[in-house]
């Protein structure tokens, strides 16, 4: 079974001389073309194409993006075609670009576009990872020179990791010199059914990478040439066919490979075979659970085919795990530490929005307390001036009173005064002012007025008192005054008032005036009841009168 793969493969690979006339070159002095710090050097250009997949317009973005990339921009100069400008160049020289790297066309394409190199790629999936490939070629001798890939997650993180494939190129490139390699043909790994093509090509690419970086070979990937004579030849060729073809084959060795499965395991198998006689010259395999775990694994079965002491490849797959495993902490260390700084700067700006919130909210907040003690005040105004307005409506007192008694003693006399009809009249011309005028009935008794004794002592007298004061209300129907007055009185003896005394001829009939005092309060909105204090004097004494009375406000 084995024998009859590798003849097939063989085979196919040996129809690829006879379908191409190109001859192999020597190595060029890729180093010299990059030094860019001489001038006198004339970089050679490298046309960059589309990529392949990746949705429209993924792949000119993916072009775009390198032709900006400073380690190529160093080393070469760059020039780019939109897919465009490519469909029809490849319709006017009659050529079909696959995506995948395909050294014949790339080449052509090259030379069409007078550039140096080539560099191209793709942009796909590989079990469950993405991963971009991308590949340089000289167009010259049709050899892939570097190549570089990446998984990722997102494919906005292109911007980040470009920078790395385009420096690792370069440096592979410069890295090269000019010794003569054996050169070594890839073709896409041979599947079962259950795997995707296009996951066989791309682990055939980055195998094809590893062995570049290597430096044992050079690397001829034609794959659409070997394809195309394995369907001519209907993967049937007797040993003396594939001699005389690789007679005449550009490649000395054959790198071809299956992904297959063996009982419950899946393994990959690689090997080089010796284009001259068909021999193997070197094989390798390695199982494996998934088949994005190829990533893994083709640099390991890169080292296999180059080293062929078991145990220094054993000690370098050992060492490139280990630091393999450095990288990936290291890197798991990097995304903790960005997702850390991320977080940190989440929460930073998280903080500063919050503290910008409470600074607005504080600021809202003070602006409504501001408003809220603008409208107590306003309203407090108001208040007070309506207060004020309904005090000033009711600072009057326009009364008349229709009866009013007061009781007085200046502790050795007694009596009361009486008025009837209109006791009292008041008017306020202004707001709190007050003016009046009180006339009254008075009968005094000796002694106690209620006493018998008293009775028979009875004397009587008329007064008329003006007064002028203030007033201020209590509310509608409360109102308090303070008057000063002048008693007038007309009296049927002798009078003693303090300030003017007149008495007749007969000494039965005299007049006086008196000063005076009343306040009280008088209560009701139109009828009134009126509690009133009067002080005066007479015959040198003070009297003192309690009083109340009734009338009507207006």
């Amino acid at each position: 079974m084995k024998k009859t793969i590798f003849t097939m493969t063989l085979a196919a690979f040996l129809v690829l001389g006879c379908l191409t006339t190109k001859t192999a070159l020597p190595e060029q002095d890729d180093a010299v073309l990059i030094q860019d710090s001489q001038p006198s050097v004339q970089k050679q250009v490298l046309a960059i194409l589309p990529f392949h997949g990746g949705g429209p317009g993924v792949g000119e973005t993916v072009a775009s993006l390198f032709m900006h990339q400073p380690a190529l921009l160093a080393a070469f100069k760059v020039v780019t075609r939109s897919s465009a400008d490519l469909a029809v160049i490849l319709a006017e020289h009659h050529l079909q670009l696959t995506g995948q790297t395909d050294s014949d066309t790339i080449a052509d394409l090259g030379h069409i576009l007078d550039a140096d190199y080539v560099l191209s790629g793709s942009i796909s999936s590989l079990g469950d990872k993405n991963i971009l490939i991308a590949t340089i070629v000289n167009v010259n001798t049709y050899e892939q020179v570097a190549g570089s890939y990446y998984t990722y997650n997102n494919l906005g993180e292109a911007p980040d990791f470009l920078p790395l494939l385009s420096k690792n190129m370069v440096n592979t490139v410069s890295q090269r010199g000019v010794a003569m390699r054996e050169t070594l043909s890839t073709v896409p790994f041979t599947h079962h059914s259950r795997i995707n093509p296009n996951d066989a090509l791309s682990l055939t690419e980055i195998l094809a990478i590893e062995l570049i970086n290597t430096g044992r070979y050079a690397i001829l990937p034609r794959t659409s040439t070997i394809q195309a004579a394995r369907r001519e030849q209907g993967f049937r060729m007797e040993e003396g066919e594939i001699r005389a073809l690789g007679q005449a084959a550009n490649a000395n060795l054959v790198l071809s490979g299956n992904i297959g499965s063996l009982g419950d395991a899946n393994v990959f198998i690689a090997q080089i075979l010796r284009v001259a006689d068909g021999t193997v010259v070197i094989g390798s395999n390695r199982n494996y659970g998934v088949i994005a775990e190829g990533i893994n694994l083709m640099p390991e079965i890169a080292i296999l085919l180059t080293e062929p002491d078991a145990a220094v490849a054993q000690a370098r797959i050992e060492e490139r795990r280990h630091n393999e495993k450095i990288r990936l902490e290291e890197e798991k260390r990097a995304q903790e530490a960005a997702a850390a700084e991320a977080r940190r700067a989440q929460e930073t700006a998280a903080a500063l929005e919050r503290r910008e919130r409470e600074a607005e909210n504080r600021k809202v907040q003070q602006a409504v307390a501001a408003a809220e003690r603008k409208k107590r005040k306003e309203t407090a105004s108001a208040r007070r001036k309506t207060r004020w307005e309904e005090t000033i409506d009711d600072a009057y007192r326009t009364e008349l009173e229709f009866f009013a008694v007061y009781y007085a003693t200046d502790g050795d006399n007694s009596g009361l005064s009486l008025g009837s009809f209109i006791s009292g009249a008041y008017w306020s011309p202004f707001p709190f002012a007050n003016i009046g005028i009180e006339p009254g009935v008075n009968a005094i008794a000796k002694g106690s007025f209620f006493s018998l004794e008293g009775i028979t002592n009875l004397t009587w007298y008329f007064n008329v008192s003006p007064s002028v004061g203030v007033v201020f209300p209590l509310g509608e129907a409360a109102r308090i005054f303070a008057n000063a007055v002048f008693d007038f009185n007309f009296w049927n003896l002798p009078g003693k008032c303090l300030i003017l005394n007149w008495t007749n001829a007969s000494g039965k009939f005299s007049i006086g005036i008196t000063p005076g005092f009343n306040t009280g309060i008088s209560l009701g909105r139109e009828r009134t009841f009126n509690i009133k204090y009067h002080f005066s004097g007479y015959q040198e004494k003070i009297i003192h009168g309690i009083g109340i009375g009734f009338g009507k406000r207006y």
